[in-house]
C-alpha cells in the first residue's frame, strides 16, 4: 500500500508541471500561446497583434501579385513594341487591307499608297 501511494504521488508530481504547461508559437509575425489541451490563451494585445501583422503580410502578398501582374503586362508591352518594331523594318509589306488592285508598303520610314502594276501592261 506505501509503495502504491509513492507511485501515485510520482505521477502526479510528474505530470503536473506539463498540465500548467503554456506553449508560445511563433510563426513569421504571428505569435499564439497554448495551454493544456491546446487551448489557445491570447489575450487582446496578442490578438490585436497577430491580427495587425495578419493584415500586414496580406497586403504584401498583394502587392507581390500586383507587381507580377505589372511586370508581366511590361512585358508583353515590350514584346508587342518589338514585333511592330521588327515589322517596320523588314522592308515592303503587302497590305490587303486596301482592296483590290491597291498595296501599301512601308520601307525606311516612308509610307506609300500606289496602284499596283499589271501584269503583262501596254509596251511603248
Amino acid at each position: 500500500m506505501f509503495r502504491a501511494a509513492i507511485l501515485i504521488a510520482t505521477c502526479l508530481a510528474v505530470t503536473s508541471p506539463s498540465r500548467a504547461q503554456q506553449v508560445r508559437v511563433i510563426t513569421g509575425d504571428i505569435e499564439h500561446i497554448y495551454g493544456p489541451g491546446g487551448e489557445v490563451l491570447d489575450d487582446a494585445d496578442l490578438r490585436a497583434r497577430n491580427e495587425r501583422a495578419f493584415k500586414r503580410m496580406q497586403l504584401d502578398k498583394q502587392r507581390a501579385i500586383e507587381m507580377r501582374q505589372i511586370e508581366a503586362e511590361k512585358e508583353r508591352l515590350r514584346f508587342e513594341r518589338d514585333q511592330a518594331a521588327l515589322a517596320y523594318a523588314t522592308g515592303p509589306t503587302l497590305d490587303p487591307t486596301y482592296g483590290s488592285g491597291l498595296f501599301a508598303y512601308r520601307h525606311r520610314g516612308h509610307g506609300r499608297i500606289g496602284v499596283a502594276p499589271r501584269m503583262g501592261g501596254r509596251r511603248r
